[in-house]
Formats: structure tokens, C-alpha cells, sequence
């Protein structure tokens, strides 16, 4: 058997690397894109600065060789000029060059002036010092614009040579403009590089976004939703799309099979191949769950049909003609559950026929309608043919013994008075009716005034371990009264809309009661109330406002919801599973091969139907039941999401159960379970929790 999983502690199949839709990309994938991210700005931030200051250094040393040469020319024709001036006449008064030799270094903004002689001393010489203005000094030490001199001959009047003058600008001037230029390129290179990176941080960005859809795609496979992506722009992660588009396409389909094959099982294993109902095994543990279930109805109607002489039928008109008469009694059967929610039929045995209604009061209504509506057509397949029907109100209480005995007094009744008879028998125990009016504001008084709780039921594994506490609520209808089931006023709620407002208050209760002890709890909602237009706003807010308690809080949802209204589902787990919650569905079994796209309703448990587990030890129990349980496991498993079962009985019934590798399980038998492992636990108050071994 497979280990369970302790989804409490947040370690289930699904909820491990789950990643609904609606949160967007996991935090894993999350941190690989922002690592993926900041190795690329890393990596062009790099680039872009060495591209700079190679530039930069470029730049600035051909301006300075352009600038070397241009002073070296200008230095070369300054000298050039002194040395003709020197030459005339005037140059070679004394006086006269002197002040010539003045006003050059002055007007020309010299570094330094000489004179030398035909030896090569220096004759005459004068400096000037001119700093860089704006350039730092280290800049212009680093440029050393030094040695930039340039010489021209002097002569006599004989023409002979007599000496040479030599003349070096000033540098300073020239650092400051390669300073500027310097910090020009600064600016447009700086300019270039922002507009570089920019490109950069968006190709780096479209680049992580395709990466996070192709990792967000993979985190779906895992969490066992097989979604499609559209082929990416780039053209190395096409190849990769269409894989992976390929392998979830196949995967679904495989998945598809497998339910339909299930789907097959299950019609085989619960239905009656000649007429469609369920057989009496389903039907009886299904009637068994509508006494006692806290969701079933307070009264209900049970009517038991059966045809008079099949053995004289099949003699008179064929076996063929009388398997006709048998499918049109079940055709006009089952119309009964396709127009009223909570209604099921089911055959009992050759003869007989059986239908639940879920209100109460309309089963003689109902009883007589059938006998009219069957005379025609069975006396069109055999003259001779007749049915008996015998109904019974049931109210609260009854046990499943008690009901079928009822019925089955009604029954031999309707069969000792003349063809086409039903007889209807009144429930002694049937509660009083209140009304539309009155249980409405008895529910809303209720509400208002804090009169409601929640009861305490042990989710466990095999082993023992708790999962969460399975929390029905309870109203008190009297003050002072007791805390009455959900059996007793849930359809009343539903009648008067009240539905959203119980099951808000079922999760401000649940959310207290976890900041108390920390206990994970699940609730049930129902239909009604999610689609209600700002039910799930409200919910949203009220878990936003206990994150903490929100994290080990369950939420169920009627199976028939994910395969009527997916859409639904898929909204609720959108809001409130990244909040932290879980999410389930409950009484599932018979449509769950059904619903389409499981995969992608985002949940995180099943809970089959008790009605599918019930009996399946016994002795006389089918073998295909057992094999479309094994299915479901295998089914469910396979996609990432827990499975458990409801309302467990029979202490057999659970280790077959865990044979077939449940996860989890609740139930008289769990409970029972928990309490003979250890003998200090005592059976608990209808609204105290488990203590000891199921404690969490």
C-alpha cells in the first residue's frame, strides 16, 4: 500500500508543487527567472562598461596624439617665425629682441622661450606655467603632454650659423580640452550604453518570460495540469513548446481514456445492464446515506414498485416483450431524478423498482401519478401486466430497516387490492412542517444571533494521523434548544437563499477555531452559495484577513458543481489556493470520470461518495465495484491529488480501503479506529473534537 500522505502538514502529492493558474508562476520558477535575470543585466552590464572604456581610452588617446601633433606643428612654426624675425636687422638689436622675444612668449601663451648659441648654450631663456583649468592633475599627469618643443636655426648677417631659438606651448590649455572631450564622450557614450542595456533589459526580459511559460508549463505537468502554450517567438524554444504541447496532449488523452474506461466500470459495476438504474446494493447504501447523512434532507418520500406475476409475464408474452415492460417502467423512473435534484431510483430485484423523493409530502402525490402514467404503455406490451407501488413519508430518524419495512408494509397493501394500486403510508415519526415563511426566520434569528457551531469529525490515515476535522455545521433552530444537523434545515436554507450566508459563517467559525489550536479544519459549501455574485469576494477577504489560519483550511465542493459548472471551481481555486487553502471535492464517485478537464479544476483532494464504499467486504459485493475504486485510486493519484472516503462503516469495509491504497478515510469506522488504539480516548460530544490519537 502506497504511504499516506499528511496533507495537514502540507505534504501532499498536489500541494507540493502546485501552481494554479490564477497565481501565476511558482516561486521556484519565480527565483530561476530573477537568477536567469540578473545573470543576463549582469553579463551586458559588463560588456556595455568594458565597451565604454575601451572606447573611452581609445578616444582619448588619439585625441591626444591629434593634439601632440597639432602643438608640434604649431611649435614648429613658432619657431620658424621667431627665428626670421631674429634674423633681420632689428631681431639683432638686443634691446629690440628682447622685446620681441616678450611679447611672443606672451601672445603665443609659450611654456618656454630660449635662445642658444652656435655651442648650444643658452643664451636667453624665459618660462611660463599655465595649470589645466577644469582637468584634475592626475588626468594631466597621465597624459604627460611634455617635450613638445620644436627648434629653428638662427644666423648672422654673413649668413652663417650663429645659434637657434627654441619653443614649447603651453599644455594646460590642451588638457582642459581633452578634459571636456573626455567628459563629452562620457555623456554620449554613457547615453549609448543606457539605450544598449535598455535593449538589453527588454530582450532579457522577453527572454525570461517565454523561460517562465515554459517553466510555468512544466510545473503544471507536474501538478498534473496538462496546458498548452502558444509556440514562442524565439525560435530555439519552439522545438521545446511543441514538445511539450505534444506530451501534455497525450497525456490528456491518456487520462481520457483511463475515465472513460472507468465511466464503463462504473455503469457495470452500480447499474443494471437491462434497465440503466442502479442496482439494489448502490441504491440501498445510497438510501441508507440519505437517512443519515448530515446534508440529506429532513423528510423525504420512499416509494417501492413492483410488478405483479413477471414469471406469468415472461410465460405469456416472451422474455423480450417482458424486458420491455421492465425498461419502460425504468424509463419513466429515471425521468424523476432528471427534473428534481436529490431524487434517484433503483431496481431491487426482477420485479421490483424503488424511488426516493427528496421532499416530503408529495409521495402519495407522486405514487398515484405513476400507476396512471404506467397503465398505457404496460398494457400496450401485455394486457395482462399490473403493478403494485406502496410509498411511506419518512421523517427524521428512520433507520434504514425501519424505512424498507414501511415501504415494504405499503407495498403488500397496494398488492392485495386490484391491478394498478398504491397504497401510501404516513411516517408517525415525521416532523411537523413549519413552513417556508417560518423556517426562514428561524435560520435568519439563527444566524444573527450567533446560534450555530460546528461539529468535529476526524479525517485520518491508516495509521492514525489526522489530516483535518471534518466541521458540518450545526444551528440551533430554538433557544436554548439543541444544535440540530444539517438534515434538519439545510433544503429550508437552500429554499430561502440562505445558503451563502451559512457558509460564510461556516468559515469565520472554521478560521476562529484554527487560530485557537491550530487544528486544520474542513467546511463544505455548497452550489447555491458560489454562485452567489460576491460570495467568493467575501470568502477572499476573510481568508485575506487570517492568512495564518487560511493555510490549513479546507474547502469541499459538491462534485456535481465541477461537472455542471467548472467554471466555478476553477474561480475558487483561482481566489482562494494561493491564499493557502485546499481545496476538495466531496461526494464524488459517479460523475468524477466524467468531469471534463479534472486536471485543470486545481484541487487538491477527492472524497468519494460514501455510498461507493459501503459493503465492499461483504461477501455478496461485486468485484467490479472494487476494480472501479482501484480505478479511481490509480486515476486520481496519477494527476497529483489525494483521494479519501466518506462515511466508512465497517471496520472491513476501511482496511479493503486502505488495501486499494486510499489515502485517507472518515467515518464511524475511523473514528472507532482511533478510540480502540488508544484506550484513553472516550467516544466524543456531538461537537468536541477528537482527543489523543486523531488530535492532529
Amino acid at each position: 500500500m502506497p504511504p499516506a500522505h499528511d496533507l495537514s502538514a502540507h505534504s501532499s502529492p498536489l500541494r507540493a508543487g502546485r501552481s494554479p493558474a490564477a497565481a501565476g508562476t511558482t516561486p521556484a520558477a519565480a527565483q530561476r527567472g530573477a537568477t536567469l535575470a540578473r545573470q543576463q543585466y549582469w553579463l551586458v552590464s559588463a560588456v556595455v562598461l568594458l565597451c565604454l572604456l575601451v572606447a573611452l581610452v581609445v578616444q582619448q588617446w588619439a585625441a591626444r596624439a591629434a593634439l601632440v601633433q597639432q602643438l608640434g606643428q604649431q611649435n614648429r612654426a613658432s619657431a620658424q617665425w621667431l627665428a626670421l624675425a631674429l634674423n633681420t636687422e632689428a631681431g639683432r638689436d638686443p634691446a629690440q629682441r628682447e622685446a620681441l622675444l616678450g611679447a611672443h612668449v606672451a601672445s603665443a601663451r609659450l611654456h618656454r622661450l630660449e635662445l642658444r648659441d652656435a655651442e648650444g648654450r643658452t643664451r636667453w631663456a624665459q618660462r611660463a606655467e599655465v595649470a589645466p583649468v577644469w582637468a584634475p592633475a592626475a588626468y594631466a599627469e597621465l597624459l604627460a603632454l611634455t617635450d613638445l618643443s620644436a627648434t629653428a636655426p638662427l644666423r648672422n648677417a654673413a649668413g652663417e650659423a650663429a645659434g637657434s631659438v627654441l619653443v614649447e606651448a603651453q599644455g594646460g590649455d590642451a588638457v582642459d580640452v581633452l578634459w571636456q572631450g573626455l567628459l563629452q564622450s562620457v555623456i554620449a557614450l554613457g547615453l549609448v550604453g543606457l539605450a544598449v542595456l535598455v535593449g538589453a533589459a527588454w530582450g532579457v526580459r522577453s527572454l525570461r518570460r517565454l523561460l517562465a511559460d515554459a517553466v510555468a508549463q512544466a510545473d503544471a505537468f507536474c501538478d498534473g495540469r496538462y496546458t498548452r502554450v502558444a509556440p514562442p517567438s524565439l525560435p530555439e524554444l519552439q522545438p521545446l513548446a511543441a514538445s511539450m504541447n505534444l506530451l501534455g496532449e497525450r497525456v490528456q488523452a491518456l487520462f481520457d481514456t483511463q475515465a472513460a474506461e472507468l465511466e464503463q466500470l462504473r455503469r457495470h459495476a452500480h447499474l443494471d445492464s437491462l434497465t440503466g438504474l442502479p442496482l439494489r446494493r448502490f441504491f440501498v447504501a445510497r438510501l441508507e446515506q440519505a437517512l443519515g447523512d448530515e446534508t440529506a434532507p429532513a423528510e423525504l418520500g420512499l416509494l417501492l414498485l413492483r410488478v405483479r406475476d413477471l414469471t406469468g409475464m415472461n410465460r405469456r408474452v416472451g422474455h423480450a416483450q417482458a424486458d420491455q415492460v421492465l425498461q419502460a417502467i425504468a424509463r419513466i423512473l429515471q425521468s424523476y431524478p432528471q427534473r428534481a435534484d436529490g431524487c434517484f431510483a433503483g431496481r431491487l430485484n426482477g420485479s421490483d423498482f424503488a424511488l426516493v423523493l427528496p421532499v416530503g409530502g408529495v409521495a402519495d402525490e407522486t405514487a398515484q401519478s405513476l400507476v396512471r402514467g404506467l397503465r398505457l404503455p404496460l398494457v400496450t406490451l401485455d394486457a395482462a401486466a399490473a403493478v403494485a407501488i406502496g410509498a411511506v413519508e419518512l421523517g427524521g430518524g428512520r433507520t434504514l430497516p425501519q424505512a424498507l419495512a414501511l415501504a415494504d408494509e405499503a407495498l403488500g397493501q397496494a398488492e392485495a387490492m386490484r391491478p394498478y394500486s398504491a397504497v401510501t403510508l404516513a411516517d408517525a415519526g415525521a416532523a411537523v412542517a413549519l413552513g417556508a415563511a417560518g423556517w426562514q426566520q428561524r435560520l435568519s434569528q439563527a444566524l444573527e444571533q450567533g446560534r450555530v457551531a460546528l461539529a468535529e469529525f476526524p479525517v485520518c490515515t491508516a495509521d492514525g494521523r489526522v489530516l483535518h476535522l471534518d466541521c458540518p455545521m450545526r444551528v440551533q433552530l430554538e433557544a436554548g434548544g439543541a444544535f440540530e444537523p444539517a438534515l434538519r434545515w439545510l433544503a429550508q436554507a437552500q429554499r430561502a437563499r440562505l445558503s451563502a450566508a451559512v457558509d460564510e459563517r461556516a468559515i469565520e467559525l472554521a478560521l476562529q477555531a484554527i487560530e485557537n489550536d491550530g487544528r486544520a479544519r474542513c467546511i463544505n459549501l455548497s452550489a447555491q452559495s458560489l454562485g452567489v455574485s460576491d460570495f467568493m469576494a467575501a470568502v477572499s477577504r476573510r481568508l485575506e484577513a487570517a492568512p495564518q489560519a487560511a493555510t490549513r483550511l479546507w474547502i469541499d465542493l459538491p462534485e456535481a458543481l465541477a461537472l455542471d459548472r467548472p467554471a466555478l471551481v476553477q474561480e475558487a481555486s483561482r481566489r482562494w489556493r494561493p491564499l493557502g487553502v485546499y481545496l476538495g471535492l466531496e461526494h464524488a464517485g459517479e460523475g468524477l470520470a466524467r468531469i471534463h478537464r479534472l486536471t485543470e479544476l486545481g484541487l487538491d483532494c477527492v472524497r468519494i461518495d460514501a455510498r461507493f464504499v459501503r459493503g465492499l467486504a461483504a461477501a455478496d459485493a461485486s468485484d467490479d465495484a472494487r476494480r472501479y475504486l482501484r480505478g479511481l485510486v490509480q486515476l486520481v493519484q496519477s494527476v497529483g491529488i489525494s483521494i479519501a472516503a466518506e462515511g466508512v462503516n465497517d471496520d472491513d469495509d476501511l482496511q479493503l480501503l486502505w488495501s486499494l491504497g486510499f489515502d485517507a478515510a472518515t467515518g464511524p469506522a475511523v473514528t472507532r479506529a482511533a478510540i480502540n488504539a488508544d484506550a484513553e480516548v472516550s467516544e466524543p460530544a456531538p461537537l468536541q473534537p477528537i482527543s489523543a490519537k486523531c488530535s492532529g
